[in-house]
């Protein structure tokens, strides 16, 4: 699929990762045109379906939702349904299971790491300071 976007439909702007790609362009009509030829392309060549539902043309100053992040023109955040899961899930392992704490809060802080996301990072780690007075 990389090559047929790339070099047979002369895409400039494509990112793909795994199953999930974005494309770039300043028309919507050039936009609407390609999702009937790559449809077509995977369902002849690789016998493959677009998922109606999670197909989405928008100005790119919406944002995008790529990856776990919501990409901005100038900066990315985390989702923020994944913020609220990171939250939860940290508090209950602060609570319950205090040794694996740490653990799962470096993990998250490596996520937040690739966002704009100084003061989640920051809030996150004042939780994990519970452990440490307990």
């Amino acid at each position: 699929m990389d090559q047929f976007v790339k070099h047979r439909l002369r895409i400039k702007y494509y990112l793909r990762y795994c199953d999930d790609f974005i494309i770039l362009d300043n028309n919507h009509l050039n936009l609407e045109n390609l999702i009937g030829q790559i449809q077509f392309f995977l369902d002849c060549q690789l016998g493959l379906k677009l998922h109606r539902r999670k197909i989405i043309i928008r100005k790119l100053n919406q944002g995008i939702d790529f990856l776990g992040y919501m990409i901005l023109p100038h900066y990315i955040l985390p989702r923020r349904r994944t913020v609220r899961r990171i939250f939860r899930s940290l508090e209950k392992k602060v609570t319950t299971e205090p040794q694996k704490a740490n653990a799962s809060l470096q993990s998250n802080l490596g996520y937040l790491n690739h966002a704009n996301a100084y003061k989640i990072s920051k809030a996150l780690k004042k939780i994990c300071k519970k452990i440490k007075t307990i």
